[in-house]
């Protein structure tokens, strides 16, 4: 019951929060409009390893930036090929993304959330995931993603090590 409500709380969040804070609000005299950075990844995600027949996740990351470099990320994943009975996750985490040069940028980031599935063992369904790798810019805007990370339920046995592939949109939205 207590997973259940987990998952469902963290879902919510990750649905509903981007939409909650681009929500209009009155301007004060004194409030200042500045541009955020948003970066959005549809990836792809192999596992490699023991993997019960679950041989991969497509997914969708959300990183809204809080400062130059540090960003919140949200992350939903499902499963693709394999057996996959359900298998999903929903992620909230923390991210830094560097410019090592103007076209290539290093990407790490760590998401903490509720998943699982039929067969797997998550048990508790507490998801971790740590993400690491480069982004290389193909035109204004748009990047190829590929990371490596590893994927692990502490409160189960399923861990596996990841491969991480993706496209990625990064833009600026105007927020308070």
């Amino acid at each position: 019951m207590i997973k259940h409500l987990f998952t469902a709380v963290v879902f919510g969040l990750v649905c509903i929060s981007p939409t909650w804070a681009a929500q209009e609000q009155p301007l004060d005299r004194n409030d200042v409009i500045k541009p955020v950075k948003i970066v959005e990844h549809f990836v792809y995600e192999p596992y490699l390893g023991k993997n019960y027949q679950l041989h991969g996740a497509i997914g969708y990351h959300y990183d809204y930036f809080i400062s130059k470099a540090g960003y919140i990320a949200w992350a939903v994943y499902g499963a693709t090929v394999g057996k996959r009975g359900g298998y999903g996750i929903a992620a909230l985490g923390y991210g830094y993304r560097h410019a090592i040069n103007d076209d290539l940028i290093w990407d790490s980031k760590f998401l903490i959330g509720s998943g699982g599935g039929k067969d797997i063992p998550a048990h508790g369904g507490l998801a971790t995931e740590i993400l690491s790798g480069v982004s290389y810019r193909l035109i204004n805007g748009i990047f190829l993603d590929v990371k490596v990370g590893y994927l692990k339920f502490p409160t189960g046995t399923f861990e596996v090590p990841v491969w991480h592939m993706g496209i990625s949109y990064e833009y600026e939205m105007l927020s308070l």
